[in-house]
């Protein structure tokens, strides 16, 4: 029974090792194929043309420059939170969003006003999120997607 207890002890003082959520916010970035934006700001707009075929990559490799032996690479990911709206349109899904990868691709393609919403990019250590990155995806009606999206 001692055993345990003491694996236990173990275990939860492994996955709480020291990083709290919102500690890691500095560390994403996020960029998107729509208009070459080079980078959006935390809670920052992006207005995306009618029918527009593109991505939203959220980027946290930053995270590994300072990592420490007992912290691996292994134990960070990231991934999307969408609208509910957007969850159930095949329109739009994410790529890349797993273990051991630093980054995550929000694909879309014909986007129209139910792809339109708050879109947050969380970092997540060992399933706790330690950070996040918030974009508001808003219809620009006043111009069309000059690009073909493929079926």
């Amino acid at each position: 029974m001692f055993a345990l207890m003491t694996l236990a002890v173990a275990v939860a003082q492994c996955c709480a090792a020291g990083v709290h959520a919102g500690e890691m916010d500095h560390a994403i970035h996020v960029r998107s194929s729509v208009h070459n934006t080079s980078k959006i700001a935390n809670d920052g707009i992006l207005r995306v043309p009618s029918q527009e075929c593109g991505y939203i990559l959220c980027n946290a490799s930053a995270v590994f420059d300072n990592l420490t032996n007992d912290i691996h690479y292994w134990d960070y990911y990231v991934e999307w939170e969408m609208p509910k709206e957007a969850k159930a349109d095949e329109a739009i899904f994410q790529m890349g969003r797993d273990y051991q990868l630093p980054h995550s691709y929000l694909v879309f393609r014909h986007f129209r006003s139910n792809l339109t919403g708050m879109y947050k990019c969380r970092l997540l250590f060992r399933q706790a999120q330690v950070g996040s990155h918030i974009v508001h995806l808003s219809l620009d009606e006043s111009t069309h997607s000059s690009r073909i999206c493929p079926h």
